[in-house]
């Protein structure tokens, strides 16, 4: 699981991001990618949350799911989340 917090300012640019993972690792990860989409404006791709996400998470492989599945599925929802999250900053 994966969500997603984004601070936008007036202009619609994101100031900070962060977002918290569940089951990649043995307790719930929060990572800042805030240095990652600092600056970026409503219309930039937000698929660059993706690397960071990768460099740091290293989920265990179980009966549920193969680590390198969550590896993968963690960046997918990770740049979903962020989208989302900052549709809803600009929107508010």
């Amino acid at each position: 699981g994966v969500g997603a917090v984004v601070v936008v300012d007036a202009d619609h640019v994101v100031r900070s991001a962060r977002l918290a993972f569940v089951s990649v690792a043995a307790t719930p990860l929060v990572l800042d990618v805030s240095d990652t989409l600092a600056g970026a404006a409503r219309d930039v791709d937000l698929s660059a949350v993706r690397e960071p996400v990768l460099d740091v998470i290293d989920p265990d492989g179980d009966i549920h799911a193969t680590a390198e599945y969550r590896r993968h599925l963690a960046g997918v929802l990770a740049v979903r989340a962020v989208r989302e999250a900052r549709d809803r900053a600009v929107a508010a």
